[in-house]
C-alpha cells in the first residue's frame, strides 16, 4: 500500500478553503475581488513575484528543498529518456526540426539545437508526452512541463550555472502554485490549470536564467499571464490537444522573458487588475477568492516541496486509484477474479471521472485511454502493470479491458474521502482506500517509487545502468559550474 505521509509545512497555510479545497476569503465588497493595503501602496502582484524570483538564490534554500529539486531533474530526465523515443516521428517534433532556428538551446535526448521560445515548448510537450509528468495538488497543475522544459532550453544560457538552473526551477514551481492556489483546479470550469498557470511560471523561470532585473521579470510575468489559456475540451474528444497546451504555455512564458529583456513592459496588474486574470476568473467560476497573501505564498519558494510524480501512464485524477490497487496487484490479484469494480466518493472531487463512468465506451486515441478511468482501472487488472511502455504497446479494442471496464461503477457518498471496492469470484470483496494528497500539504518524496519508475522509463533505451546515470546527472547539477555544459552532457547520455 503507498502511504503518503504528509510532512510538516514549513508556514501555515492561509486559513479559508473553496469548493476546490483551496484559498478562498471572499471580498468585503460584493462583485469585487479581495484587496490589501500593499496594493493599495502601489505594489503589484506581479512586482513583489517578480521581486522574488529576480533574488531566488539556491544558498538560502533548505536541504529538503534542494533534495525535491534533484529528484524532480531525475524524474523528468527519465521521462525525456523515454518519450525523446516514443515521439521521435510525432507530428509536433517534426515540425520542430524542419523549422529548426537559431540554435540557442539544446533540446535533450533528441540533439536538436532550436531557439529558445521552441526548445521549450517541445521540452514541455515531451515531458507531458506519455502521461508521466508529475502534479501540484494545490490546483491539480501538470507542474514539470511548463517549469523544466523551459529551465533545460535556458540551461543554454550565457553564464549560466548549476545553482541558477536549480534556482530557477525552485522559483517556477513556487510561482507556478502559489498563483494557482487561490483558484485550485480550473479543468471543471473549462480549462486546463497548467496552461493557466504555466505561462507566469514559464517567465519566471526564464527570468532567472536570464538574470533579468526584478522589474524586467515583473514585466516578463506581467506579460506572460495575458497568454493563459488552454481549454478542458480534449478530455471528451480524447486528443492529444492538451501535449500542446503546455507547449504553448511555456513557450509564451519564455517569449515574454526575452521581450521583457528587450524593454516591452506588461500591465502592472495584469493579475488583479479590473481586467487582470484573476478577475476573469472570477466572472468564469463564481468565486472571489481573497489573493492578498499569494506574492508571500510565492516567497516561500517551497514550490518543490509540493510536486509529486506519477507512477503510472495515466491522468493525475486515475493514478491516486491506480496506488491504491498496486498492493493488490503486486500480490497476483488479475481480472479474472474480479465481478465488479465500485469508485466511492464525494462527487465534487470525482466529478470529471464520473462523467466517463455513467456509461463507458471504448477509447479511440491512446490518451483517451489514459484519462478514461474504467479503461484505465480495468488494463491495470488485466495486465499487473499501467506505465508507459505497456500503455505504448496497449490495444484500444483489448477485449479483456473492456468487458472488465463496463463493470466500473461510481457511486457518489457527499464528503467521502475515496475509495473502491471490489466485488470477487466466487464471492467476496476487498475494499482499499484511495489517499489523495492534500491541496495544502507538502507531497511525499516517496523514494522506492521513484526509482521503480525512473528503472522502467530508462531500462529499454539506457540498460541495466540507466537509474544510475540519471541519477548521477540529477545529483551532479547544483555543483555544475557551467548549465550549458551540463545539458551537453544530459543530451549524450539520453541520445
Amino acid at each position: 500500500m503507498v502511504h503518503r505521509m504528509m510532512e510538516p509545512r514549513s508556514a501555515e497555510p492561509i486559513p479559508g478553503r473553496t469548493r476546490r479545497g483551496v484559498l478562498a476569503g471572499l471580498s468585503a465588497s460584493a462583485g469585487v475581488l479581495a484587496t490589501s493595503s500593499a496594493w493599495a501602496a502601489g505594489e503589484t502582484i506581479s512586482e513583489r513575484v517578480g521581486a522574488t524570483v529576480a533574488h531566488a538564490d539556491m544558498r538560502a534554500f533548505s536541504p529538503a528543498v534542494i533534495e525535491r529539486v534533484t529528484a524532480a531533474i531525475e524524474d523528468n530526465l527519465a521521462t525525456l529518456a523515454f518519450t525523446t523515443r516514443a515521439a521521435r516521428h510525432d507530428h509536433f517534433v517534426e515540425r520542430a526540426r524542419t523549422r529548426g532556428g537559431a540554435g540557442e538551446a539544446l533540446v535533450p535526448g533528441l540533439s536538436l539545437r532550436l531557439p529558445f521560445e521552441d526548445a521549450a515548448a517541445l521540452g514541455a510537450y515531451l515531458i507531458h508526452y506519455s502521461e508521466t509528468d508529475d502534479s501540484d495538488f494545490r490546483a491539480e497543475l501538470r507542474a514539470s512541463p511548463t517549469v523544466i522544459g523551459p529551465a533545460f532550453a535556458l540551461a543554454s544560457a550565457a553564464g549560466a550555472s548549476g545553482a541558477d538552473l536549480v534556482a530557477a526551477i525552485c522559483a517556477g514551481y513556487s510561482v507556478l502554485g502559489g498563483l494557482a492556489e487561490p483558484f485550485g483546479p480550473t479543468q471543471d470550469d473549462g480549462l486546463m490549470s497548467a496552461g493557466v498557470w504555466g505561462p507566469a511560471a514559464s517567465a519566471a523561470v526564464a527570468s532567472r536564467m536570464l538574470r533579468l532585473t526584478a522589474a524586467q521579470t515583473a514585466n516578463a510575468i506581467a506579460l506572460a499571464a495575458g497568454a493563459a489559456g488552454g481549454t478542458f475540451q480534449y478530455f471528451y474528444d480524447q486528443t492529444e490537444e492538451k501535449r500542446l497546451v503546455v507547449a504553448r504555455a511555456a513557450r509564451a512564458g519564455v517569449e515574454a522573458a526575452l521581450l521583457a529583456r528587450a524593454g516591452e513592459v506588461g500591465p502592472r496588474h495584469a493579475l488583479e487588475g479590473p481586467a487582470g486574470l484573476y478577475a476573469l476568473l472570477s466572472r468564469l467560476t463564481g468565486e472571489r477568492p481573497d489573493y492578498a497573501q499569494t506574492p508571500n505564498v510565492v516567497a516561500r519558494l517551497d514550490g518543490p516541496l509540493f510536486i509529486y510524480p506519477k507512477f503510472f501512464s495515466a491522468s493525475s485524477s486515475i493514478t491516486p486509484s491506480l496506488e491504491a490497487l498496486s498492493p493488490l496487484v503486486s500480490n497476483g490479484l488479475r481480472s479474472p477474479a474480479v465481478e465488479r469494480v465500485t469508485l466511492r466518493g464525494d462527487p465534487a472531487r470525482y466529478e470529471v471521472v464520473a462523467r466517463k463512468l455513467t456509461q463507458f465506451e471504448v477509447p479511440s486515441t491512446l490518451i483517451g485511454a489514459k484519462i478514461n478511468y474504467a479503461f484505465m482501472v480495468a488494463f491495470y487488472l488485466v495486465h499487473g502493470v499501467a506505465n508507459a511502455a505497456a500503455l505504448e504497446r496497449a490495444r484500444l479494442d483489448d477485449r479483456a479491458v473492456s468487458e472488465l471496464a463496463r463493470r466500473v461503477r461510481f457511486e457518489p457518498v457527499p464528503g467521502g474521502a475515496g475509495e473502491i471496492v471490489l466485488q470477487l469470484r466466487p464471492a467476496g470483496s476487498r475494499t482499499v482506500t484511495i489517499q489523495n494528497i492534500a491541496p495544502g500539504s507538502f507531497a511525499p518524496l516517496a523514494p522506492e517509487l521513484r526509482r521503480e519508475k525512473v528503472r522502467s522509463l530508462t531500462q529499454e533505451a539506457l540498460g541495466a545502468s540507466g537509474g544510475r546515470i540519471i541519477e548521477r546527472l540529477a545529483r551532479g547539477l547544483p555543483t555544475s559550474r557551467s548549465s550549458r555544459n551540463w545539458i551537453k552532457v544530459v543530451d549524450r547520455a539520453l541520445s
